[in-house]
């Protein structure tokens, strides 16, 4: 990669879709086999005002723009500096979008190779769980003065991949840059302008075939990036080029955050049985995907005393019947896999369990892996007792509150943002807030249990989603 330049890029903007948003401030370093050839900064007149959350993260206010020039006299310089080069950010979509959306509304039309920071260092650190800008900085104890100014993000990712060879070999470091440089396939009935429209925002996507039925819903925090992961494992993923050639359109709405994205994937996913999604598939029925059931377990006794677990197909789980102690599994299979786990791992006897049938002892009492409850030897006391440590181990957790509790999640501007308002696990009303005034979605409750769900809600509550705010 010697004989390539490179052009380390950070904008600052107005906020963050490309489409409405603008570019305040831009900084590109110039790098050639690890050195830097140029550098090239400026703020960026956005002809609009700055709302006072950017100013608070970038230090840039509206007095700083006013005589700064405006992007398209500019834009040929830029262009000059960005041209032939390969193309590097830190989640690369975003600044691309920006870069490539602002020039064309100067009449110029930019194609370059992309490079992303966050995917180098997820795929050569991937033992660091973060790899933001700020954790990247630290880790590698990079110099930097001024955090969210173009210029100065620009060049620490230069700093960063000057590290790299102090903890691989230039070689691998060679080779993970080409994989990431691939190119990749754009849906056969989509053009390139019709991808990069769509923002590099949080929230949910759909690939929608001819019919403008799902074929495959995803949700992420950049969702421009994360589309163009797609197109990039169509090169050697069988799934996804049959994903890509079915596509004819990608619709998408935007969250506030990722709490409300997993929600609404979620949801997405439950009601409209997308095709390829693992999820999503169910039994094919005149011509349309209806619900997967789920299979649960409940503690019963029989006739002796011994408690065994009872598995019933459900398509729906009203949200009471958690409190009741229950286990969920997608499949009978893995229901009775869990019981012939928990047999094994607590000796417990499989003829009890309903796993086992016949007359006489169970098989693993002749291997003394079974205390003899099928055989009298062992009391109801004994067995029940280890029986329901092992099912109140798995068990879905109850509701942990008395009544509903609300759950805000705010935008970048904290003063708006979704609320969701949760009973028993389940969304019952959705909306969206202005300061104090709220917008009610006009859509019925559903209060039918949904495990997803159910996941999504315990890791706000257990602190997993930033600006997420639990009010009881």
């Amino acid at each position: 990669m010697q004989d390539h330049i490179f052009s380390f890029v950070d904008v600052e903007t107005t906020g963050g879709n490309a489409r409405t948003d603008r570019i305040i401030e831009i900084g590109i370093v110039r790098v050639q086999g690890g050195k830097v050839l140029q550098t090239y900064s400026a703020l960026i007149n956005p002809e609009r005002t700055l709302h006072s959350f950017i100013t608070q993260i970038t230090g840039i206010n509206n007095a700083m723009l006013v005589d700064a020039p405006l992007f398209h006299e500019v834009a040929e310089q830029v262009h000059e500096l960005l041209k032939d080069t390969i193309f590097v950010a830190h989640n690369v979509r975003f600044d691309y979008s920006f870069i490539t959306t602002e020039l064309r509304s100067a009449g110029i039309d930019l194609r370059l190779s992309n490079l992303c920071t966050v995917r180098l260092s997820r795929k050569l650190f991937p033992e660091f769980p973060k790899h933001n800008l700020d954790a990247i900085v630290e880790r590698h104890g990079l110099a930097m003065e001024n955090r969210h100014r173009a210029l100065d993000d620009a060049m620490a990712l230069v700093h960063f991949v000057q590290d790299l060879p102090n903890h691989h070999t230039e070689q691998h470091i060679s080779t993970s840059i080409k994989e990431l440089l691939k190119e990749y396939i754009l849906p056969t009935h989509m053009t390139k302008d019709e991808v990069t429209s769509i923002p590099n925002t949080t929230g949910v996507y759909v690939f929608r075939d001819q019919d403008k039925e799902p074929l495959y819903i995803g949700k992420s925090i950049h969702i421009q990036e994360r589309l163009f992961e797609h197109f990039s494992k169509a090169t050697r993923s069988a799934k996804e080029l049959r994903l890509i050639h079915s596509t004819h359109s990608i619709s998408y709405i935007e969250t506030a955050g990722e709490f409300g994205a997993l929600i609404l994937e979620a949801e997405m996913i439950t009601t409209r049985h997308p095709l390829l999604n693992s999820r999503g598939k169910g039994a094919l029925v005149d011509g349309k995907r209806k619900a997967k059931p789920s299979y649960t377990l409940r503690e019963v006794m029989n006739d002796d005393g011994y408690l065994f677990a009872q598995v019933s197909e459900q398509l729906t789980i009203p949200a009471q019947e958690v409190d009741q102690g229950i286990i969920m599994f997608p499949t009978k299979r893995k229901a009775k896999d869990f019981l012939f786990e928990i047999a094994n791992k607590a000796k417990l006897c499989k003829k009890v369990l309903g796993l086992e049938q016949g007359d006489g002892p169970c098989l693993a009492y002749g291997m003394h892996k079974c205390h003899g409850a099928c055989v009298g030897e062992e009391s109801f006391a004994l067995h029940n007792k280890r029986f329901h440590q092992c099912f109140v181990a798995k068990q879905l957790s109850p509701w942990p509150f008395p009544g509903a509790i609300t759950i805000k999640e705010s935008d970048e501007d904290p003063t708006e943002g979704d609320m969701f308002v949760i009973n028993h696990w389940c969304i019952i009303k959705k909306g969206r807030y202005h300061y104090e005034e709220v917008t009610w979605n006009q859509e019925d409750p559903n209060e039918d249990f949904d495990r997803n769900i159910y996941m999504i809600i315990k890791q706000a509550l257990a602190g997993k989603f930033e600006r997420v705010l639990v009010q009881r």
